[in-house]
């Protein structure tokens, strides 16, 4: 392989090549580097989650099984066992609803006083023990 510290020697100003002078390297000469073509959203994990969450619990139980280990992907293999594991464990089960529906939305309310204290408290805590926090 050629040594590239004389790089300049075949670029204009610019750093552009030459006209006639092409780089040694590139996909005409490597074509093994070439990309086939892209991604596939179907080797995504959160879209076999949502695919999933579609089938019927018949179709669900009967996915293994069509879909033998050799043909199936690490995505389809992890999103399987994620929603067999949301079946028995509430974690699991807002891991899964997180990934495929998105995060609930949280409110947050901001009070300040005149020392510039800044308390942060649920909407669902209780406006008591708010309260006592400002006295």
């Amino acid at each position: 392989m050629e040594s590239n510290t004389n790089q300049t020697e075949h670029r204009d100003s610019a750093g552009k090549f030459i006209k006639g002078n092409k780089p040694k390297a590139g996909f005409d000469k490597y074509p093994e580097n070439r990309n086939d073509g892209g991604w596939k959203k179907e080797d995504s994990y959160s879209y076999q989650l949502n695919l999933m969450d579609r089938m019927t619990v018949t179709e669900f139980n009967s996915w293994r099984i069509n879909n033998p280990e050799d043909k199936r992907t690490m995505a389809q293999e992890k999103a399987y066992n994620a929603q067999v594991q949301s079946k028995k464990e509430l974690a699991w089960l807002k891991e899964v609803t997180d990934r495929t529906e998105g995060k609930a939305i949280e409110k947050i309310e901001t009070h300040t006083t005149a020392n510039t204290t800044v308390v942060l408290h649920d909407q669902a805590r209780n406006e008591d023990a708010f309260n006592k926090q400002d006295k």
